[in-house]
């Protein structure tokens, strides 16, 4: 039990993560990627009788939103540990099958599934911080905390 942070639920915080890699990084990925290639010298004035606003203008703060999230995503995957990074890229982003990545790693099934757990819970803990560098908005917290029964976050308390 730790005196610094709250508890983490660490089972909801790993589907967290993977939800975070099936839905959304790849729209995101193609949000940055083609947004900002496809824009080429957007009109940043308001089209005549368009009263909602530019669609240029807010597709071009998006892919930049969308390439700072990525650029935060590809900076917390480095700071994570080899065997984390084997799994995020190969397994979560690029989808490659299980049994592919555990020839990568040289492991059995089982520590794979242990491996996979301990590399969400590295990238959520990364992930703020490389948001915050990247000036991401909004910051994402990946992380779960558990809760008691009044639906309170649980927090360590000690009594002296």
């Amino acid at each position: 039990m730790s005196l610094l942070f709250k508890e983490l639920d660490s089972v909801e915080t790993v589907k967290r993560v993977a939800r975070f890699f099936n839905k959304d990084y790849e729209r995101l990925f193609l949000l940055s990627g083609s947004r900002l290639t496809d824009i080429s010298s957007p009109s940043l004035s308001p089209a005549p009788g368009h009263t909602v606003g530019n669609h240029n203008e807010a597709a071009l703060i998006q892919g930049i939103t969308a390439g700072a999230m990525i650029d935060a995503v590809n900076d917390a995957i480095n700071k994570c540990s080899y065997s984390s990074q084997v799994i995020l890229k190969n397994l979560l982003i690029r989808k490659e099958s299980w049994q592919d990545v555990k020839h990568q790693l040289y492991c059995e099934g089982h520590k794979l599934g242990y491996l996979r757990k301990r590399a969400c819970l590295e990238f959520a803990d990364a992930f703020d911080s490389s948001q915050i560098r990247h000036k991401c908005q909004p910051v994402i917290d990946l992380h779960v905390y558990k809760e008691n029964d009044e639906g309170e976050l649980v927090e360590n308390k000690r009594v002296i």
